[in-house]
């Protein structure tokens, strides 16, 4: 792991995991060195490396093996003890290596969920659980709040000085395309002469981002959003993320053009009227379809 000078206050630490499965259905089990818990190898994110390859680099230093990361299956929020997580869980292809143990996973192997080595919290099962059964469907969003006994631990280690190991500070934030039942998608302007643009946020401490998104999109622009999914990540410097989320109108809200607001298919726009969208935020919407299966990563740079 290389070592990270210390992130901005407020700043995400990013982690990447892999469920690797072998020929019998058995999935790929690690036990950490510092808390003795089975886990889902994996760690934490660095400055300008994108997320399914630090899964990848990840999984080959904490077990030997080499794999590449094809499919997001979870995605889990965790406010506290500090600092604010984001943990990104792929399904994972084995490609070569040899299984063998690290200094931070002493013992690792393939086991049957039913039957694991050792302390495989109820969390972490159902993490694993997803990674072996997950297919064709957008990842699971979830929020994980530490027990009590979590707390304990945390200030345990921290008296011992192991309660971080270094991890570069993230910004992320969120953009919403929420569609009505026509179709439509909603874009919004901040005054009357600037492009359409989707409604986009930054990430709100202490909450989870799929969270923000509702509750800014309520407050905001007055609407509910329902069947809210990750459709996309992107990464838009070294240091930021932006999160994709896609959804529908909730029954009930009033669907209304305004001045600042529009519905419509902007994803299609062509010659003087694709002037009036934000490019970006076309190439977004374009590249994700209206019922997607799977979260599309899209590289700094990348149209």
């Amino acid at each position: 792991m290389t070592a990270a000078p210390a992130p901005a206050s407020g700043a995400l630490r990013l982690g990447a995991h892999g469920a690797v499965v072998d020929e019998r259905g058995r999935i790929l089990l690690v036990q950490r060195a510092d808390t003795g818990d089975w886990t889902l190898p994996g760690g934490v994110v660095e400055a300008g490396e994108s997320l399914p390859a630090a899964a990848q680099r990840e999984i080959e230093e904490e077990t030997g093996l080499k794999v590449l990361a094809v499919r997001l299956v979870g995605v889990y929020y965790a406010p506290s003890p500090a600092p604010e997580t984001l943990t990104f869980d792929f399904r994972c292809l084995r490609r070569g290596g040899e299984l063998r143990p690290s200094p931070e996973t002493p013992r690792l192997g393939f086991h049957d969920l039913s039957r694991p080595p050792g302390h495989l919290d109820r969390r972490r099962r159902e993490r694993a659980g997803r990674g072996l059964t997950h297919a064709d469907r957008l990842p699971h969003l979830g929020v994980y709040r530490p027990g009590r006994v979590g707390e304990l631990m945390a200030r345990w280690m921290g008296r011992r000085g192991q309660a971080e190991r270094p991890y570069s500070g993230w910004q992320a934030s969120v953009t919403l395309s929420v569609r009505d039942g026509a179709g439509r998608v909603l874009w919004i302007r901040r005054d009357g002469e600037a492009p359409w643009r989707l409604p986009a946020w930054p990430h709100a401490p202490g909450t989870a981002p799929w969270a923000t998104a509702r509750r800014r999109a309520r407050q905001e622009l007055g609407i509910g959003v329902a069947a809210l999914g990750l459709v996309g990540v992107s990464h838009t410097a070294p240091d930021r993320l932006l999160l994709h989320l896609s959804g529908t109108v909730a029954e009930g809200t009033a669907v209304v053009d305004q001045r600042n607001r529009l519905w419509s298919t902007g994803s299609t726009a062509t010659g003087a009227a694709a002037a009036t969208f934000a490019r970006p935020d076309v190439a977004l919407l374009a590249a994700s379809p209206p019922h997607p299966q799977a979260t599309l990563f899209r590289g700094q740079g990348d149209g």
